[in-house]
C-alpha cells in the first residue's frame, strides 16, 4: 500500500489486494476530483488476462488486458473499489 503519495493532481493513497483469481485495489483520490484518467497497471498472475472489471460495484468496461491496465476517469474523487476478475489464457 502507499499512502498520500504527490502527484500533481493532489495526494493519492491506495491498497492492492491479490487473490487468485481476482485483485481488489482500493484508491484515495482528492476530494476535489482528479483531473486525468489514472492508468492502474495490475500484474496478472501467470497466464491470465484480465476478463472484467468493477469500478464501485458497477461494472467497468475500460480496460485493456494486453498491457494489465484498467483506465479511470478523469473527475473521479475520494474513496474507490476497483475489483479485477482474471481468466486463464492458454498461448497458441
Amino acid at each position: 500500500s502507499v499512502t498520500g503519495a504527490p502527484t500533481r493532481g493532489g495526494h493519492i493513497s491506495y491498497t492492492i489486494a491479490p487473490a487468485a483469481a481476482s485483485t481488489q485495489a482500493e484508491i484515495d483520490l482528492p476530494d476535489e476530483g482528479f483531473n486525468a484518467a489514472i492508468h492502474v497497471r495490475l500484474r496478472t498472475p501467470a497466464e491470465n488476462k484480465i476478463s472484467a472489471v468493477r469500478l464501485n460495484g458497477e461494472l467497468w468496461t475500460d480496460f485493456n488486458p494486453n498491457d494489465e491496465t484498467v483506465i479511470l476517469p478523469a473527475g473521479l474523487k475520494g474513496g474507490n473499489t476497483v475489483e479485477v476478475s482474471y481468466a486463464h489464457s492458454r498461448s497458441e
